[in-house]
C-alpha cells in the first residue's frame, strides 16, 4: 500500500511539473484571442471559452459551480454518475476559459508561473479524484 502511494505521488508530481511547463510555454507562444471578426457574433459558450468574462468572471463562474456541487453533496443529495461526469467536463471547460482569460492580461513571469502551476495542480487533482472515484470498490 505504501509503495502504491509513493508511485502515485511521484507520478502526480511529475505530471504537475510537466503540465506547468506545458501551460507556461502555451501562454508564451499562443497569440491573444482579441481578434474580432466583422459580422461574427459568438454565442455565450464560445465567448466563455475565449475568456471574454476575464479572470474574475471566469473564477466567479467556476467557484459558483464548485460551491453548488459542494452544497448539494454536503446536504446529502446523491448525484447520478452521468451528472458527475458532466460536472467534471464543465470544470475542465472552466480551466480552459481561465487559461484563455489569463492570456489577455499583462503579467510578469512570476505571475505567469504561479498561474500555470495552480492550473496544473487543479488538473492533476481532478485526475487523481477521477482515479479515486473509478478505483474505489
Amino acid at each position: 500500500m505504501l509503495m502504491t502511494a509513493v508511485v502515485v505521488s511521484a507520478s502526480a508530481l511529475m505530471l504537475w511539473m510537466g503540465g506547468t511547463v506545458l501551460l507556461l510555454s502555451c501562454l508564451w507562444v499562443l497569440p491573444s484571442l482579441f481578434v474580432v471578426l466583422p459580422g461574427f457574433r459568438p454565442n455565450w459558450v464560445w465567448g466563455f471559452l475565449r475568456g471574454d468574462q476575464g479572470v474574475g468572471g471566469t473564477l466567479r463562474i467556476g467557484l459558483t459551480l464548485a460551491g453548488g456541487v459542494w452544497w448539494l453533496l454536503a446536504a446529502g443529495f446523491s448525484l447520478p454518475p452521468a451528472l458527475l461526469d458532466a460536472l467534471f467536463l464543465v470544470g475542465g471547460l472552466v480551466l480552459v476559459a481561465l487559461f484563455n482569460a489569463s492570456r489577455h492580461l499583462a503579467m510578469s513571469v512570476v505571475e505567469e508561473l504561479v498561474l500555470c502551476a495552480l492550473l496544473s495542480a487543479v488538473c492533476v487533482s481532478g485526475l487523481l479524484l477521477l482515479l479515486y472515484l473509478f478505483t474505489r470498490s
